[in-house]
């Protein structure tokens, strides 16, 4: 840790002399405020470029741009390449193998460390009364007994093909509730938010509420009620049309949820935090926004997130370009709910605060901050040999990636880049053509720099026209794997999946 801080003031001292303006490290701006309700909904697989603000050509999300014009919108925004990892570091403000988790498989890799506490426990310590409805996806114990009180998900009967979002069971910690509700899941899981928020706000408890709908779509395998696939249907292909759909069930049910906070009287005492949980999917060959790759890369489209933060009455709707990213959400949100973390906690945090930010653009903010990405998703017993392999460091503007898929292991990019060597296209890579994988898809020669501001297919080589800021990152990088790769290992983040077993 002291070696990265250490680099990282030679980094602020370095980025200064080359013409980036230097502001102070800081966790927020220590004002006080009054604890708000939050409400935080993380849409799954849904990319940055999936909504109408966006500049989608095909869906519709009315009330999500109601949303992002009514927010302060962080545009340099990134999230980890797939769901599980997103998640631990946006619960623990951590990177993700801090926690040992580097997949999305069932088995010890999505485990969120034991020993981490999650945003939820510490909220739930000032007061708050907590609750995540539907997606937990880090392996046990149960989210009940991880800081929410109460955690609802909908469980359906196979086929997964055809049912998956059908007719599904409630199941409130982990316990089943009755018999199957007929519809569409994700109306469901909203109908139950609904009437909790309801009841918690009716009541009159005393106690603000921090809920989490951490939706499962739009996730594989897709589908959707036929009113909405109509709007699409002979416009695209039939997934991404299905797909699409999808995007557009989500965004009439956060209108449902917006109107509700509006009746309830809670709108402007609630702080509504709008996300999604890495790159693109179905979609990214019909809209990715410009951007090189899709979830499970770290090109731009695998980890470029919308993020919008909306607090009527105390945050100014603007668009912020800081370089943010998912591991300051747990932070932000401990600065508002009133708490500090232990110091042991605080000094392994990789995220900042946003606070100081949201409420000023001229707010107390690590400009110079680095975001460090990494695919993992590695065969277990592979972890040290991918250390090159779908890695980045991002600065301000700047990717500094490295894809160097040289591995023999049976698992994510290494499996890709062996079958494109042959001219063909695998699953689980999002594209249908051998040009549109080559492009959402590539290798690196080494380590190569890009201004994804400016260049977000990433067409313009930056590493030897600006060979200082390539060493700066790289560097970084080395220090950063050095300290971390530890910690991954201690806490099962190479450990065998349950598939492994199996065989």
């Amino acid at each position: 840790m002291i070696a990265i801080r250490l680099l990282s003031l030679l980094i602020l001292i370095i980025t200064s002399a080359i013409g980036a303006p230097v502001i102070a490290n800081g966790r927020g701006g220590g004002e006080e405020i009054s604890k708000p309700n939050i409400l935080f909904i993380l849409t799954d697989d849904q990319g940055y470029a999936d909504l109408s603000c966006n500049g989608h050509p095909f869906v519709k999300t009315p009330h999500m741009d109601k949303i992002c014009r009514e927010s302060v919108r962080l545009e340099n925004f990134h999230v980890a390449p797939s769901c599980s990892p997103s998640r631990a570091g946006l619960l623990t403000g951590m990177h993700e193998f801090k926690s040992g988790v580097t997949h999305t498989k069932a088995g010890l890799r999505q485990q969120l460390s034991h020993d981490r506490k999650t945003i939820a426990e510490y909220l739930k310590m000032q007061g708050y009364a907590t609750a995540l409805f539907n997606k937990w996806h880090l392996g046990g114990p149960s989210p009940n007994k991880r800081g929410f009180d109460h955690y609802l998900q909908t469980r359906s009967a196979p086929p997964r093909e055809t049912n998956f979002y059908w007719d599904p069971k409630i199941v409130i910690n982990g316990n089943p509730q009755g018999d199957t509700v007929k519809g569409f899941s994700p109306d469901i899981v909203t109908d139950e938010l609904l009437k909790t928020m309801e009841n918690h706000v009716t009541k009159g408890s005393g106690k603000p509420f921090c809920y989490f709908l951490w939706t499962v779509t739009p996730h594989a395998p897709v589908m959707a009620p036929e009113k909405y696939l109509k709007r699409f249907e002979g416009k695209m292909t039939d997934e991404e049309a299905r797909y699409c759909a999808m995007v557009d069930n989500i965004d009439d049910n956060v209108g449902r949820i917006m109107a509700k906070l509006k009746e309830l009287n809670v709108d402007e005492d609630t702080l509504v935090i709008l996300m999604n949980d890495n790159g693109g999917t179905a979609g990214v060959e019909l809209y990715n926004a410009g951007m090189r790759g899709s979830k499970a890369s770290v090109w731009p489209g695998g980890t470029r997130a919308f993020s919008y933060w909306r607090w009527p009455g105390t945050l100014t709707p603007r668009t912020e370009e800081a370089l943010t990213g998912y591991v300051d959400v747990a932070p932000t949100l401990a600065e508002i709910g009133g708490l500090e973390f232990p110091k042991e906690v605080a000094d392994e945090m990789d995220g900042h605060s946003l606070l100081s930010l949201l409420k000023s653009p001229d707010g107390k903010f690590p400009r110079d901050r680095l975001l460090f990405k990494h695919a993992a998703r590695w065969e277990s017993g592979f972890a040290e040999q991918h250390k090159y392999i779908q890695a980045a460091v991002h600065q301000r503007d700047f990717l500094a990636i490295r894809i160097d898929p040289s591995c023999s292991c049976s698992e994510g990019v290494c499996v890709r880049a062996r079958a494109m060597k042959k001219g063909r296209v695998t699953s689980m890579v999002y594209t249908s053509t051998k040009e549109s994988t080559d492009f959402h898809w590539a290798n690196t020669d080494g380590w190569e720099l890009y201004n994804v501001k400016k260049d977000p297919a990433c067409q313009n080589n930056l590493a030897e026209s600006q060979p200082e800021r390539t060493t700066l990152l790289t560097g970084a990088y080395e220090s950063w794997w050095e300290e971390v790769f530890p910690k991954l290992m201690e806490r099962g983040g190479d450990a065998p999946l349950m598939s492994n077993k199996a065989k």
